[in-house]
C-alpha cells in the first residue's frame, strides 16, 4: 500500500511500479513501506496484519513538493505508531541526499521524533546487521562521522 508515482513511463507517470511489502514468518512480521507519502494506508496495514516487529519506512528524501510521495521523519514516526511497530528502521536515508536538506538531517529528526514513542528506533550503520528482538542492541550516531560513511560507501570496502 505504498503511494508514489513511478516517473518511469513516457506516457503515464502514474503507472504503478512501486509497492510496499509485508514479510511474515512464524516468528516475525516485517513491513517495508517503499517510497510513499503519509496517509491512512498505515492504519489499514495495522488493521489487516495486526502490527509488526519491524517497519522500514521511507523518511530520508523529503520536500514540501513531494509530500504525497515521500514522508518526513515526523510522519514516519507517526506511521510507525499507527503500524503498531515494535521497531522502526529509517529507510531511503543516510548515504546521500537528493532533497534540499543535509544528508544527516533526516536521521537527526527521526531520533528527535522517536523520543517517548512505543517503538525502538533502529539506526544501524549502512551494512551493519540489525538483530530482530534484541532490545539491547545499541547503535552509534554514525551519520555524524563522515570517515565511516565514506568507507561504507566505497565499493568493495569491508565493514
Amino acid at each position: 500500500m505504498a503511494r508514489n508515482f513511478s516517473g518511469r513511463g513516457l506516457k503515464d507517470r502514474n503507472a504503478p511500479l512501486w509497492s510496499s511489502l509485508v514479510i511474515r514468518s512464524d516468528r516475525h512480521s516485517v513491513f517495508f513501506s517503499g517510497d510513499t507519502g503519509y496517509g491512512p494506508h498505515f492504519k489499514e496495514m495495522a488493521r489487516r496484519f495486526g502490527g509488526f516487529d519491524l517497519v522500514a519506512l521511507d523518511m530520508g528524501q523529503y520536500d514540501a513538493r513531494w509530500s504525497t510521495i515521500h514522508m518526513t521523519p515526523d510522519e514516519a514516526a507517526q506511521a510507525a505508531v499507527e503500524l503498531q511497530a515494535k521497531a522502526l528502521l529509517p529507510a531511503h536515508v543516510g548515504r546521500f541526499s537528493i532533497a534540499n536538506h543535509a544528508r544527516n538531517e533526516p536521521l537527526e529528526r527521526i531520533v528527535a521524533a522517536s523520543t517517548n514513542k512505543p517503538y525502538r528506533l533502529a539506526t544501524p550503520m549502512i551494512g551493519e546487521p540489525l538483530r530482530l528482538g534484541d532490545e539491547g542492541q545499541v547503535f552509534s550516531r554514525w551519520w555524524n562521522n563522515t570517515t565511516k560513511i565514506a568507507a561504507s560507501s566505497t565499493p568493495g570496502a569491508s565493514h
